[in-house]
């Protein structure tokens, strides 16, 4: 399985390279190409099935189908408003026990694991850089806080 990001665990001035992998699958939202005047789903050959037209790629718009017969139009400027800024390190602040954390941030479950180079900084050559990544985790398990 792929990681879904790379990057770098900090706890205070201790820095473990890590990779987070899905624990579960999840299939993407599936897109679908539509007509952008009539508003129905076009084919593959790019020909509208009501209007009967060959369509231009400037007269195709993207949406996604969340019923039957029932879509919404997904323009370009949606898709930049919805990117995140990515970082490369995740920096633990502090922790908490598991039923202070809402139930809805743990709908999707990550698994750590290692590999990566050493981290730049003040944690290089630290005994806790060159532990697998998945130990936080395991140590926490123990202690009943989430990890």
């Amino acid at each position: 399985m792929r990681a879904i990001w790379k990057g770098y665990l900090k706890c205070s001035l201790v820095t473990i390279p890590i990779k987070l992998y899905p624990a579960t699958t999840k299939r993407p939202p599936q897109f679908h190409l539509y007509h952008d005047k009539c508003g129905s789903q076009i084919r593959q050959e790019n020909v509208c099935p009501v209007c009967h037209q060959t369509l231009r790629n400037d007269e195709i718009v993207k949406g996604y189908q969340y019923g039957k017969d029932l879509h919404v139009v997904v323009t370009d400027e949606d898709f930049d408003q919805a990117r995140k800024e990515s970082s490369d390190t995740i920096e633990i602040l502090k922790f908490v026990a598991a039923e202070q954390i809402n139930p809805i941030y743990r709908f999707y479950l990550y698994r750590p694991g290692g590999d990566l180079p050493a981290a730049p900084g003040p944690a290089v050559g630290h005994p806790a850089a060159s532990r697998p990544a998945a130990a936080p985790g395991r140590n926490l398990g123990q202690t009943g806080v989430p990890g």
